[in-house]
């Protein structure tokens, strides 16, 4: 009964103030969201902005005299195909010395390895035999010839990728 004659009086007394408690659903979700979504939203930007430019900015120093900024690309190229025997270690010979070589003729470290993955289409876990290959470069002009490398390799061996990380390192040889 108290709580009723005090929702009438302040109804009777004009617009809802910020002491009445109650708050429509619509501005409860709104400021949640302003505070939960975009405000970190905003701030992630924001964020990512400025580590974009101070990296850019910001040239890594090196602990090892002689060393120098250097990209590390690391390459992941599955060997299994579908309804075909895996790329075979000729053909993959083959592929080394024309497109690796070619793209990247200052040197390249291959590995053996097992890779597994999640087949985007099917959803599916696959397992297969992998060619790792590490490349440090200076990074003139790297951007097209990971390109070429990696799309003439799924076209050539009938690929849905090739897996590829990049990171900034310190190197000298």
């Amino acid at each position: 009964m108290i709580q009723r004659a005090a929702v009438a009086s302040l109804r009777r007394a004009g617009p809802i103030t910020r002491h009445f408690p109650y708050r429509p659903p619509l501005v409860i979700a709104s400021r949640w969201a302003k505070q939960f979504i975009v405000q970190p939203v905003r701030f992630g930007l924001a964020l990512g902005i400025v580590l974009l430019i101070a990296s850019s900015c910001w040239a890594q120093v090196c602990p090892i005299a002689g060393q120098k900024d250097e990209v590390r690309i690391t390459l992941y190229f599955g060997r299994d195909r579908t309804g075909e025997a895996p790329v075979s270690d000729r053909e993959w010979q083959i592929f080394s010395a024309s497109e690796l070589t070619r793209e990247f003729p200052d040197g390249f470290t291959e590995t053996d390895g097992v890779g597994q993955w999640r087949n985007p289409a099917t959803g599916q876990i696959v397992r297969e035999p992998t060619k790792v290959v590490d490349v440090v470069s200076s990074g003139s002009g790297l951007v097209t010839k990971i390109t070429t490398v990696t799309r003439t390799y799924e076209k050539q061996f009938g690929q849905i990728s090739v897996g590829v990380v990049t990171n900034a390192v310190c190197a000298a040889f």
